[in-house]
């Protein structure tokens, strides 16, 4: 195959992510980038999990392309070159990541014992390489071995990075050191496990602003356009279960489109940078509004994306809340349908709903907890102006109402009231005494950063 490509004198490690991503959206290329890294480097491990999902995408989608494209023959020739050593392919993959084939899956040299973002790869490959035994029959003696490996990652997973009780995933920084709660963008990982249960991807949806966090730390930028990737390819509703049919859609579109809205850090080694780049403009022409994410992302985005992880968590905890309150009085059917319609992607009709539950409860309390709930569904609608009344008159009844308040400076931000945000993001601690020291915090860094924005 022709070398011509830029990304075809890159590192291996740069040529495996330029392949793996490009695998479902630019298949010649990936395929060439593919043959390259074979021929270039042989026996070098590979830098990522996945490359059995890498190369059924990459067959996938040479499958559905024309005939009379270039290098067609070449690259159909170079996948049954993949396939026929598939199998080491996938053993030299679970021994580098799983090394003791007992399912806690790692990234070498890395001092966390378990790894999601590395476990969820190796799983669907695990998952994968199973469903592909039926067709291909030069893999069926490695079944068992991937079964193995499915089954242990799978079971480590749960018990180890997923707070069930917190409803939050956790990270391990050593193998001797309690578990933290993990607010960085690896948890987003969980969206591409096909265990999943809806707490958890309900979990990842609501912390997925935070990978502006990771915006710049350089070692974060692969898995982020990896993952990018993958939900661009994956072809299923976002909306969807993990196991739903898929449809033309891609899954999981707007988190995709975060993913890739995210600037390259200006401090990664050029060479790394302009690979980076390439590959993630290669991605944003398969997202809706390429032409919008495909920009560096502005400060006050990064502050809009952070805000709305806020008020999205606000939302989980609500919802989750809801389910168990029905002993209280309130109609358990109208919350379920509350649930159902924030599940469908339908805030506005959940507002509604929050609306009619708070007029039938029997308590201050829960009517108090309903009426926060329809603000915040306001909130998530992009209706700030409807969603900051609706905070004001829970504050005018009840002004020690941490939360609400904190949120009321969110709704004022997102109307570009700047300066009244910045006042009452100072003013929670002494209007709202009950603020927890966490949200005190967080109410100082946002008024902090916001003052830092220009005028």
């Amino acid at each position: 195959m022709p070398d011509a490509d830029p990304l075809a004198n890159a590192p291996v490690e740069l040529l495996d992510l330029a392949w793996m991503c490009l695998a479902g959206t630019e298949p010649v290329r990936a395929a060439t980038l593919l043959g390259t890294r074979l021929d270039r480097f042989p026996d070098a491990p590979w830098t990522y999990p996945g490359i059995i999902a890498a190369g059924h995408a990459l067959a996938n989608a040479l499958s559905a392309h024309p005939a009379d494209a270039p290098d067609q023959a070449a690259a159909t020739a170079l996948l049954e070159r993949f396939w026929t050593a598939a199998p080491d392919f996938f053993e030299a993959e679970v021994s580098r990541f799983d090394p003791r084939s007992d399912g806690l899956v790692r990234w070498p040299d890395a001092p966390e014992p378990f790894a999601l973002d590395a476990a969820v790869l190796l799983l669907e490959d695990a998952r994968l390489f199973l469903k592909l035994v039926k067709s291909r029959e030069n893999l069926l003696p490695q079944a068992n071995f991937a079964r193995a490996t499915l089954n242990d990652a799978e079971d480590w997973l749960v018990r180890t990075l997923w707070d069930d009780d917190g409803m939050q995933f956790l990270r391990l920084d050593g193998p001797d050191v309690d578990p933290c709660v993990d607010l960085s963008a690896r948890p987003l990982w969980i969206l591409e496990w096909k265990s999943a249960r809806q707490d958890m991807l309900d979990a990842a949806l609501a912390i997925r602003p935070l990978a502006a966090a990771d915006a710049r730390d350089p070692a974060a930028v692969p898995l982020r356009l990896l993952l990018a990737a993958r939900l661009v390819r994956s072809g299923a509703s976002e909306d969807a279960q993990p196991s739903s049919p898929a449809s033309a859609a891609p899954r999981y579109r707007r988190v995709a489109a975060q993913l890739l809205a995210l600037p390259i850090p200006t401090d990664t080694a050029p060479e790394r940078a302009a690979v980076h780049e390439s590959i993630r403009h290669a991605l944003c022409a398969h997202v809706p509004a390429a032409s919008d994410w495909s920009r560096p992302v502005p400060r006050t985005r990064l502050l809009a994306f952070a805000v709305a992880a806020v008020v999205l968590l606000l939302l989980v905890a609500a919802c989750m809340m809801a389910f168990r309150s029905s002993r209280a009085g309130t109609p358990l059917s109208l919350l379920q349908r509350a649930r159902q319609a924030l599940d469908d992607g339908d805030p506005a009709t959940a507002a509604e709903l929050y609306q009619t539950a708070a007029d039938a409860a029997e308590s201050p309390s829960d009517r108090i907890r309903l009426l926060t709930r329809r603000a915040n569904c306001l909130f998530h609608a992009d209706r700030p102006q409807e969603a900051e009344s609706a905070y004001r008159a829970l504050l005018a009844a009840t002004p020690d109402l941490p939360s609400v308040r904190y949120d009321l400076a969110c709704a004022l931000w997102a109307q570009r009231r700047t300066n009244e945000a910045i006042q009452t993001f100072r003013d929670l601690p002494d209007l709202a005494p009950s603020a927890t020291s966490d949200l005190r915090a967080r109410a100082a860094r946002a008024a902090d950063y916001l003052s830092s924005l220009p005028q």
